[in-house]
C-alpha cells in the first residue's frame, strides 16, 4: 500500500473513495448512490441505503485541512451540512441518519470537534469524519483496489514490467509455473473494480474469461457486444436458432461462425474492450434463476374438457425475449419440452421435443411414452400449469412423422414388460441396453403369466415327472405312448434380464398332448412294482414347449384348449413356433 493522499489529486481521490464505499457497503438489500458533485450536490457525494438507514459521504478534497490559514474551509463545510439537513427535512425530522466527511489526511482535535459538533441538534444526523488513517485501513481490507489504485504509479508499473520479463525466464522449480501465472492473474484482476479477468491456454489458444467480483459488477460497469450479422441461404436453419435465442429466450447455445459476423464491438474492462474482426460469437439466453427446478405441469384435455393425461415436470429453463418467452420444463430427467410462446397471442408458438431412454425406469419410460402420444394427438389440448396456476393453453401440431418408430415402440413395450414384472419381484432397475432373444421372449412370457395367461415356455421344451407308483388308466394311456394331458408344478421360473435375475414361483407346466419318451421302461418299472421314484421324460407331442401358467391367476387349466386364456410372444421380429401360435387369442392390446 503506497497512496500518497496528499498529493493523487481531487479526481483520484473522489474514485478511490468511491470504490472503497462500494465495497464496504455491498449486498443484495444495500444500494450505493455516487452523485457528480459539480453544480452544487447539496452536501452530498455518495449516499448509502441500508436496512432503512441513509448515510451520506460528502467528499472534500482539503490535504491541507480546515485550520489555521485553511480555516475558511469550514464555512465551505457548514454550508454543505446545512444544505443537506434543509434539503432532506421532512416534518422536522431529517431523513438522514448519518453524514461524514471524507477528507485525505487525519484530523486535528479542533478539526475533528469541529465534525463532529455540527449533528449535536435533535434534528440534524450524526456527523463523524472519515480521514487518512480510515481510508488506509479500508486499502488493507480491499487490497484488489489497492491494486488498481495504484496501476498508474510508476513503482507499481515497473513491478509489472518485472512479472511480465520473468516469463521468459526459465522454470526451474516446481512451483514457479503457478506462482507467475498466480501474479499475472492478479495483475489482470486489478485492471478493473468490478470485473476479474480468468484465463486458460489450451495449445496455443489463450481463452479469457470475465467474471463479476460483486453482484453489481454489470450495473456499475456494464459490458456491452454489438456486431452486424449477414446470414446467406446456407445459414437458414442457424438464422433460425439465432432468432429463436434473441426473440424468445430459447436454451442452446448459439455458436456464430466468423463468415456470419462482421466486426465485433466490446465495450467495458480495458483488458477486452475494442473492436474484434474473423471472430467466431458464441452466445446463450441466460435462465431466471429463481425458476430453475419450480413444478410445472402439462394437462391434456379432450374435446368435451375432460382431462385425460397430466404429468408434473420441473422447470430447467426460463427466459424473455423480444417477441415472448421460453420455457423448457424436464420429465424424468428423460424428456425436455420447450414452449416458444409469443406475446401476440394470434401468432403460432413452437415447441422443441427432446429425449433420450438411456438409464431410465420402466415406469419412467412408460411416462415418456404417455406424454408423447398426447403430444401427437391433435384432438387434445394442453394447458400448462406452474405452481397449479394456468400459465398458457396450447395445442400441438403433429409433425408429419409423429407416428412412433418400431424400434423406439420396442423400447416401450419392453418397459411396459418390465414395469409389471419388478413390481410383483419388488425389484427395481433401469431398462437393459441389451437383451438376448431369449431373455426378452422369457421376460414377455413372464409378463404374460402375471396377467393370467397360460404360454408356451422355450425354458420348458420338457420335463420330467417324478411317479409315485400308484396306476391309473391315464398314466398307462401315456406310458402306451399315445397322446395325454400332463401338468406338473415347478417350484421356480428363473430368468435374465441383463444382468439381473427375476424368479416366479409356484408355476403350473403343462400340455394337453404330451408323450413319454421313455414310457417303455416306466411301463416295465409299473409291472415290476418298481415304478415309485422313477424318472418320466414327458415333451409336447405337436409343439416345441410346454405351457406355463400361474395357478392363482388363471386357476387350473382343463381342456378344451379353446377355453383357455391361451396367449402369444407378440413380439417383433421373433416368430413363435408351434400349430397354436396362429390360433391363440393376443393379449397385447396393453402393448
Amino acid at each position: 500500500m503506497s497512496i500518497d493522499w496528499h498529493t493523487i489529486g481531487q479526481e483520484q481521490f473522489d474514485r478511490i473513495v468511491e470504490a472503497l464505499i462500494n465495497h464496504k457497503y455491498r449486498g443484495a438489500d444495500i444500494e450505493v448512490i455516487a452523485l457528480d458533485g459539480r453544480g452544487g450536490d447539496g452536501g452530498v457525494d455518495i449516499e448509502v441505503r441500508q436496512d432503512g438507514r441513509v448515510i451520506i459521504f460528502q467528499l472534500k478534497y482539503f490535504p491541507e485541512g480546515f485550520s489555521g490559514g485553511w480555516k475558511t474551509r469550514r464555512t465551505q463545510i457548514k454550508r454543505s451540512f446545512a444544505k443537506l439537513v434543509k434539503t432532506r427535512t421532512v416534518d422536522k425530522t431529517c431523513m438522514v441518519d448519518e453524514w461524514v466527511l471524507v477528507v485525505p489526511r487525519n484530523l486535528t482535535p479542533g478539526e475533528h470537534a469541529f465534525v463532529t459538533g455540527l449533528g449535536k441538534t435533535a434534528t440534524t444526523p450524526s456527523t463523524w469524519p472519515l480521514g487518512r488513517k480510515d481510508l488506509d485501513d479500508l486499502l488493507i481490507e480491499f487490497p484488489e483496489i489497492d491494486r488498481w489504485a495504484q496501476r498508474n504509479v510508476h513503482s507499481e508499473l515497473r513491478d509489472n514490467a518485472a512479472t511480465y520479463n520473468r516469463e521468459r525466464d526459465n522454470l526451474l522449480h516446481p512451483d514457479d509455473l503457478s506462482i507467475r501465472v498466480s501474479e499475472l492473474g492478479a495483475l489482470a484482476d486489478s485492471t478493473d473494480l468490478n470485473w476479474a479477468t480468468d484465463f486458460a491456454r489450451v495449445g496455443d489458444v489463450v481463452t479469457h474469461t470475465l467474471r463479476a467480483k460483486n453482484s453489481r459488477s454489470q450495473e456499475n460497469s456494464p459490458i456491452l457486444v454489438s456486431f452486424k450479422g449477414s446470414f446467406g441461404p446456407q445459414h437458414a436453419a442457424l438464422r433460425e436458432q439465432f432468432e429463436r435465442s434473441t426473440r424468445f429466450g430459447a436454451s442452446g447455445e448459439v455458436v456464430l461462425p466468423a463468415e456470419i459476423v462482421g466486426a465485433v464491438t466490446i465495450t467495458g474492462p480495458e483488458l477486452v474492450a475494442g473492436v474484434y474482426t474473423g471472430m467466431e460469437v458464441r452466445f446463450e439466453a441466460l435462465s431466471s434463476a429463481a425458476a430453475i427446478g419450480a413444478p410445472a405441469e402439462l394437462r391434456f384435455f379432450d374435446d368435451h374438457g375432460a382431462q385425460v393425461i397430466s404429468h408434473e415436470g420441473r422447470i430447467s429453463h426460463l427466459t424473455p425475449g423480444s417477441h415472448g418467452f421460453a420455457m423448457r420444463i424436464d420429465f424424468f430427467d428423460h424428456l425436455q419440452v420447450e414452449l416458444l410462446s409469443p406475446k401476440d397471442v394470434s401468432q403460432p408458438g413452437h415447441a422443441d421435443i427432446s429425449y433420450n431412454l438411456r438409464r431410465i425406469r420402466p415406469a419412467d419410460a412408460l411416462g415418456v411414452e404417455e406424454i408423447l402420444t398426447a403430444i401427437n394427438q391433435p384432438d387434445l389440448r394442453c394447458r400448462v400449469y406452474i405452481d397449479d396456476k394456468l400459465l398458457v393453453s396450447l395445442s400441438f401440431e403433429p409433425p408429419a412423422d409423429a407416428d412412433i418408430d418400431d424400434e423406439l415402440d420396442a423400447v416401450f413395450r419392453l418397459a411396459y414388460d418390465l414395469k409389471v414384472v419388478q413390481e410383483h419381484c419388488r425389484s427395481s432397475f433401469d431398462l437393459p441396453e441389451a437383451l438376448t432373444p431369449l431373455e426378452r421372449i422369457n421376460l414377455r412370457v413372464a409378463r404374460l403369466l402375471l396377467e393370467g395367461y397360460a404360454v408356451a415356455s422355450p425354458e420348458a421344451p420338457g420335463g420330467v415327472v417324478i411317479l409315485n407308483g400308484s396306476d391309473s388308466p391315464h398314466l398307462r394311456q401315456l406310458l402306451a405312448g399315445e397322446d395325454a394331458w400332463v401338468s406338473f408344478t415347478a417350484q421356480s421360473f428363473t430368468f435374465s434380464v441383463g444382468a439381473k435375475e427375476l424368479t416366479l414361483t409356484d408355476v403350473l407346466v403343462f400340455h394337453p398332448r404330451a408323450t413319454a419318451r421313455n414310457g417303455t421302461e416306466a411301463l416295465a418299472a409299473m409291472e415290476n412294482g418298481k415304478a415309485e421314484g422313477f424318472r418320466l421324460n414327458v415333451a409336447p407331442s405337436n409343439e416345441p414347449y410346454f405351457y406355463l401358467a400361474l395357478s392363482d391367476r388363471l386357476g387350473d387349466p382343463v381342456p378344451p384348449v379353446s377355453d383357455w386364456k391361451l396367449a402369444l410372444w407378440s413380439l417383433p421380429g421373433i416368430t413363435q413356433p408351434g400349430p397354436h401360435a396362429s390360433t391363440a387369442d393376443g393379449p397385447d392390446e396393453h402393448r
